[in-house]
């Protein structure tokens, strides 16, 4: 459930409160982690412990890349053929059984097409509601994002225990490398449930020409 409180809300504190943990979705190409996790990241580590999902196949650069940045904390890595185009049918049920693994209080993923795909399903599964172009972490539970084609901006508190967020990169400043230990690395394997009839077969860029 979530409730409106308006653009400026007297309930929310002045401090942030970091009690909460998250799990962010990694979005990469098998290679490189696609900048917008570096934004998720930060806005992750707003809400306390910070753990990260890499589904892919033959991922392990991406994971090792993940392992380095700042505020993470662990790094679950699923290595299977049938990730490697990633689609929304079968991220949803490895993201859920992180999430059960883990324990994690928010799901956050960037503000992208990837993210859109799967979170409204993944919220659904876990009876929440998703919140989207989030722009601002006033708590673990209170967020802001723009309505009205941006003229305005609301404030949500949501009541569910566990919060799915996709966050506008340009919200928040992109994660950089961490001067401390690496991350922990564990190895994720795919859950049980009967396999979705539909394969991810490849990514294309249109070409848009202009007449003259």
């Amino acid at each position: 459930m979530i409730r409106a409180l308006g653009v400026r809300s007297r309930l929310i504190p002045n401090t942030l409160r970091r009690f909460g943990s998250s799990l962010v979705i990694v979005e990469h190409n098998n290679s490189n982690v696609e900048p917008i996790t570096l934004h998720a990241i930060s806005a992750a580590a707003k809400l306390g412990s910070v753990s990260c999902l890499v589904g892919g196949s033959k991922c392990s650069s991406v994971a090792e890349e993940v392992t380095k940045l700042a505020g993470v904390t662990k790094v679950l890595v699923t290595d299977e053929q049938c990730l490697e185009n990633s689609v929304a049918e079968k991220i949803t049920p490895l993201v859920l059984s992180a999430q059960s693994k883990l324990g994690v209080s928010h799901i956050v993923v960037g503000s992208s097409t990837f993210g859109r795909d799967f979170l409204p399903r993944v919220a659904a599964k876990l009876n929440t509601s998703p919140i989207n172009d989030v722009i601002a972490i006033l708590s673990e539970d209170t967020f802001q994002r723009p309505i009205y084609a941006g003229n305005a901006v609301v404030t949500l508190r949501s009541l569910d225990p566990i919060r799915c967020l996709a966050v506008r990169g340009t919200a928040f400043p992109p994660n950089t490398i961490s001067d401390g230990p690496a991350a922990s690395i564990e190895s994720f394997p795919l859950p049980g449930a009967e396999a979705p009839r539909i394969e991810g077969v490849g990514f294309g860029r249109i070409r848009q020409r202009r007449e003259a």
